[in-house]
C-alpha cells in the first residue's frame, strides 16, 4: 500500500520542494517547512517508512526492503528479549549471572570505580531487605535502566514510522536546506525546549526516526546492526536520551551511571548484548564478538 504526500499550491510547499532541472531544490522565501520525502509505504502491519521517490527507479529496491522488514522484526525481538532479562533480576530477583553483570558495568557504569555515589551501594544479587526500600542502590539503578528499555520496547512493539535519510540525495534536513553525512545511521531531532524532549510527551514533541536505507545496506549491515540503529534513534525519540558517548569512542568506558542513562548507544548496545547474552562493547558499527573475561 503506497501513500504519497501532495503537494500544495501557491506560496507554501508543505511537503516537498520542486527542484529546476539540475535536481536542485529551491525554498521559496517565507516556507514554513519543506520535507524531503514525499511517499509513504506500508511494509507491513508494523512496519511504515517515508521516503522519496525516484523516477525510473525501484526504489527502496526489494532488497533494500527486505532488510527493513528482518531489521524491524529484529528491533522488536531484541527490545523484547532485553525487558526479559531486566525483568529477571529486577521482578523476579534472580541472580544476575556474569553475563549480565558485565552487561550492566560495561554499558551502564555500574563497574566497581565508575560512579562514586549513584548508585549509592553496588553490590550484586544483594538479598531483599525492608529496609533497602526507597534507598539507591544497584537494584534501583537496574529498574532505572529497565524503565527505559520497556519504553523503547513498547513503542517499537506497537509499530514503527521510519523515514529514509537518503544519504546520497538528500538536499533538505530538517526543514531547511542542507545534506546528511554519506555514512550517517541514523538521526531523530529533539523537541529542545520547555524540558518537552523528555517525559510522557517526548514521543509526541521528538522528531521521527530517520534511517540511512540505501546505506546500511550497502554498507553490508546485518539486521541486527541496522535494528541497533533502530533502538538507538528510539531512545533518543522515546526516552528524550542525548549523546554523551559513542561505543567507539575513548572515554565511553569510564561514563557514570548518570550519564550512561542518558545516552542513547547505552541502551542500544546493552539491549543487542542481553539479546546475544554476552557482552557486545560496539567498537565499531558492526561489532559483533562477545567480550571474553569478567567486568567487575
Amino acid at each position: 500500500m503506497s501513500i504519497k504526500f501532495k503537494k500544495s499550491t501557491g506560496g507554501e510547499l508543505k511537503f516537498a520542494g520542486k527542484a529546476d532541472a539540475t535536481g536542485t531544490v529551491h525554498i521559496p522565501a517565507g516556507t514554513k517547512q519543506q520535507k524531503w520525502t514525499d511517499t509513504i509505504k506500508i511494509l507491513s502491519p508494523g512496519l511504515m517508512i517515508g521516503y522519496r521517490e525516484r523516477p525510473g527507479e525501484t526504489y527502496p529496491t526489494t532488497a533494500q526492503r527486505e532488510l527493513l522488514l528482518n531489521a524491524a522484526s529484529s528491533a522488536r525481538e531484541i527490545m523484547r528479549t532485553a525487558v526479559r532479562e531486566m525483568d529477571r533480576v529486577v521482578f523476579f530477583r534472580r541472580a544476575e549471572g556474569q553475563p549480565f553483570t558485565n552487561i550492566m558495568n560495561y554499558h551502564f557504569g555500574l563497574a566497581t570505580g565508575r560512579s562514586p555515589g549513584l548508585p549509592a551501594t553496588n553490590v550484586v544479587d544483594k538479598s531483599f531487605s525492608l529496609g533497602d526500600l526507597g534507598k539507591t542502590d544497584r537494584r534501583w539503578a537496574l529498574n532505572k535502566i529497565r524503565e527505559g528499555m520497556l519504553s523503547i520496547s513498547f513503542h517499537l512493539n506497537t509499530g514503527m514510522y521510519l523515514i529514509d535519510i537518503d544519504n546520497a540525495k538528500r538536499t533538505l534536513k530538517s526543514g531547511m536546506a542542507g545534506t546528511s553525512n554519506a555514512t550517517e545511521e541514523g538521526y531523530a531531532t529533539w523537541a529542545g525546549w520547555g524540558g518537552l524532549d523528555k517525559g510522557v510527551l517526548s514521543a509526541w514533541r521528538n522528531g521521527e526516526i530517520h534511517v540511512g536505507i540505501e546505506m546500511m545496506h550497502g554498507g553490508g549491515y546485518s539486521a541486527e546492526h541496522f535494528a541497533r540503529v533502530i533502538i538507538h534513534e528510539a531512545a533518543h525519540k522515546y526516552l528524550g536520551v542525548t549523546d554523551k558517548l559513542y561505543c567507539w569512542q575513548g572515554g565511553y568506558d569510564a561514563l557514570p551511571f548518570t550519564d550512561c542513562v542518558d545516552n542513547a548507544d547505552s541502551y542500544a548496545w546493552a539491549a543487542l548484548s542481553l539479546n546475544r547474552g554476552a557482552l557486545l562493547k560496539g567498537v565499531n558499527s558492526k561489532d559483533g564478538t562477545p567480550h571474553v573475561g569478567n567486568i567487575a
